[in-house]
């Protein structure tokens, strides 16, 4: 854990243009977790510490939450004993992982809704997720760290004790937001559109699934980058509807599409069994249009807490994928060879072993405690050490399963 001193030594609440970071100059202490720091962004998202965050919220905000979770009220954040005060506050999650106040509610918080150019620790945005559904609380650190040790642009993870009103709700997965912070790290030209790819819900009940079609084009929320009134996407899906099942696909679609970028981001999704993201389930990933690749798209993945499952476990299958893209690259004979040679690079050059199975060791030492202190878990003791077996027997085996399913 490191130590209570790094607090006031790293304390960085600061007021800043939208333009971009100040320069971050750490001092040179003798604190394990602070090696290798290259901003102070760091400091949120390691291993070695569970960070804590305190939400205050007035009664009214309060009764605004179970009114209407998903709209933003005005509350207080106390971060490692940093106060801010004017947050935005509203509540996490959808069909699946969404809890309400009454039970372990997921937050998200925006630093600079009311204080514009606001910043913590470098970053506007807070994605407090509640792990209702892993009971490892481990599945998101090590399947982004897959991603990112691939080469695909992923969010950072960290891990947070979150009180509301001084009631404690428990150990968080503190994860990066998808945001300008976020490109301007992985991409050479940061000034991109980039779109969620979430699922829509309506007041009825009702969903609407997000996939690559013309008539959805515009229903994909823009996060980040210029008004282009969906044009970038509208061409990215007349394209697929235009050429899906050509002999010219896979040439035609990599005009709108980085292919490479795609296989990469493929080969981990399925290396690490994510059924509810884009390939299997259309949910869960942003789509980034890169103006230094001219313009060209790629998903970023998001939210893995139904990571490291068997398709099957789903009613699904890797032979027969629900996003029509990766079908219709499955559906091609050059679109899925060079899958294949892919996944095979990812499994030779990319996964160690090794390195995942100390991942996880290394996390839980950081969590254990307060895992198992959490008071609103909804997993028994032994289910968190059986979810960190099933993690380990995935890391283990899964080489072989892709082996077989590739014929590699």
């Amino acid at each position: 854990m490191l130590m209570l001193q790094a607090l006031t030594i790293l304390g960085c609440v600061v007021t800043e243009p939208e333009s971009g970071d100040p320069p971050i100059d750490l001092p040179d202490v003798e604190v394990e977790v602070l090696e290798g720091f290259t901003d102070s962004s760091d400091y949120l998202f390691n291993r070695y510490m569970v960070h804590t965050v305190e939400i205050t919220l007035d009664s009214g905000a309060v009764q605004d939450l179970y009114d209407d979770p998903d709209t933003y009220v005005v509350g207080g954040l106390t971060f490692d004993g940093e106060p801010l005060d004017d947050v935005a506050v509203r509540l996490k999650g959808m069909y699946g992982s969404f809890r309400s106040l009454d039970e372990k509610a997921g937050f998200k918080i925006d630093l600079n809704d009311h204080v514009p150019g606001r910043r913590l620790y470098g970053v506007e945005k807070l994605t407090l997720n509640n792990a209702v559904v892993d009971c490892s609380y481990t599945k998101e650190h090590l399947g982004y760290h897959v991603y990112r040790a691939a080469g695909v642009p992923a969010p950072r993870t960290g891990f947070a004790w979150v009180t509301l009103n001084d009631e404690p709700y428990g150990l968080y997965v503190l994860v990066e937001t998808p945001d300008d912070r976020l490109l301007a790290d992985h991409f050479e030209d940061p000034s991109g559109t980039l779109y969620d790819g979430k699922y829509l819900w309506y007041d009825d009940g009702s969903y609407q699934l997000l996939d690559f079609f013309p008539h959805l084009a515009e229903l994909y929320q823009q996060e980040e980058g210029p008004d282009l009134q969906h044009a970038d996407m509208q061409e990215l899906t007349d394209t697929l509807d235009a050429v899906a099942g050509t002999s010219g696909f896979y040439d035609d679609m990599g005009q709108v599409l980085s292919w490479e970028r795609y296989h990469q981001q493929v080969a981990v999704a399925q290396y690490i069994g994510h059924v509810d993201g884009y390939s299997m389930n259309t949910n869960n990933y942003r789509v980034y249009f890169d103006p230094a690749d001219e313009g060209r798209a790629m998903i970023i993945p998001w939210d893995l807490d139904y990571a490291f499952i068997e398709a099957q476990d789903w009613g699904r299958s890797w032979r027969r994928p629900i996003g029509t893209l990766t079908d219709s690259c499955w559906d091609d004979e050059d679109c899925k060879a060079r899958q294949g040679e892919v996944v095979e690079a990812l499994l030779t050059d990319v996964i160690d072993q090794r390195e995942l199975e100390d991942l996880i060791d290394e996390v839980w030492d950081t969590i254990e405690d307060d895992a198992r202190d959490d008071p609103r878990r909804e997993c028994g003791t032994s289910s968190m050490g059986s979810y960190r077996a099933h993690l380990r027997n995935w890391v283990d085996d899964r080489p072989r399963d892709l082996d077989n399913f590739w014929d590699l």
